[in-house]
């Protein structure tokens, strides 16, 4: 999997950019129009409800200067965010909206993310278990590094989002490992890379159509993930977002998919059946290897590009649903693969 390697020396820095706080510069940008989304019901945990108001009673310390790259001893350098720990969390202040960008209690089990703290929208998780780097800080001497690198959040098996958060940054949730379920709210329009990597509790995820990117590797090793629903905003399946989730078995597609990309199902050892979606173009290089029990495979009409191995060549042939003179056609022919024709539905 193309993973990002975080390499500290003894800090780890990132300037991110914000305009009007609707829109985080990390990797990718989009935005999209309101749409409701599907409910997913919680199975352990009972809910917490997001608060609406938040008001800040620590003081915030001066702007520091950035800490360097290279830094060595960072023991002089200030936090450069709130420290709220009678709240919980940190959370960045920006000129008209708030991002949060950490838990501090390790031993929380559920937490609400206001909709507002100090008067200004909660927009942005940024990250919540210290593996995304942000703002040069939080780290202050070794032991902070420690626990920078650490995963606070290992604990919690339920968070209650706000309906005004608009994007979830890169590797905001990775490896909350107890967090059995999540329901995103109805205006989120991006989800990071790596935000939901190794959350292995997690069983279903509804992504609202809202949403218009998902980044890679957004839910990889989710490894008890049995169902999901994907956007009907999302035209394209990133590089690993599925990776090695290997209990899903239900994959709910959206019409609106283009692309599969490099490993976007790669290890998911549980599909039996996949029917892909009706507007579907590219399938790229192992799209679905190590899919050990994949047996019937459905490529529309509109598939023009297909590489020769989005199966591992290891993999006995498939059954494959194409319609009759097709690219999938031949190229199902091409495989080995045994091949039934069929009329796309109208």
């Amino acid at each position: 999997m193309k993973k990002k390697i975080l390499m500290f020396a003894t800090v780890a820095t990132l300037s991110v950019a914000m305009t009007a706080c609707g829109t985080v510069q990390t990797r990718n940008n989009s935005t999209s129009t309101v749409e409701p989304t599907k409910k997913v019901e919680a199975t352990t945990a009972p809910t917490v409800e997001p608060t609406t108001e938040l008001i800040a009673t620590s003081t915030p310390t001066p702007e520091p200067t950035e800490i360097p790259w290279n830094a060595t001893d960072v023991s002089a350098f200030e936090y450069r965010y709130f420290n709220m720990k009678e709240h919980d969390f940190s959370y960045k202040e920006e000129a008209d909206c708030i991002a949060i960008i950490g838990i501090i209690d390790e031993n929380l089990t559920s937490i609400a993310i206001p909709k507002t703290i100090n008067g200004l929208p909660v927009k942005i998780i940024i990250d919540l278990g210290g593996h995304a780097p942000y703002w040069g800080g939080p780290v202050s001497d070794t032991e902070d590094l420690r626990k920078f690198v650490d995963n606070p959040v290992r604990n919690i098996t339920n968070i209650a989002i706000p309906d005004t958060i608009i994007e979830i940054g890169d590797g905001a949730f990775r490896y909350c490992t107890g967090l059995t379920e999540i329901i995103l709210p109805h205006g989120l329009t991006k989800i990071g890379e790596d935000a939901f990597e190794g959350c292995s509790s997690l069983i279903n995820i509804v992504i609202p159509d809202t949403v218009k990117e998902v980044g890679a590797g957004a839910f990889s090793e989710c490894s008890s993930l049995k169902e999901v629903t994907l956007s009907n905003r999302q035209t394209v399946i990133r590089e690993d977002t599925f990776y090695k989730c290997i209990s899903l078995a239900e994959i709910n597609f959206s019409e609106t998919i283009k692309v599969i990309e490099y490993r976007a199902f790669s290890g998911c050892s549980s599909l039996v059946e996949v029917k892909l979606p009706s507007q579907v173009e590219t399938i790229e290089m192992w799209a679905f290897s190590g899919c050990d029990e994949l047996a019937v495979l459905w490529i529309p009409e509109s598939a023009k590009e297909i590489h020769s191995a989005i199966l591992s060549w290891s993999e006995s042939p498939i059954v494959v649903y194409a319609p009759k003179d097709s690219y999938a056609e031949t190229w199902a022919k091409e495989q080995g693969h045994a091949v039934i024709d069929y009329t796309p539905e109208e």
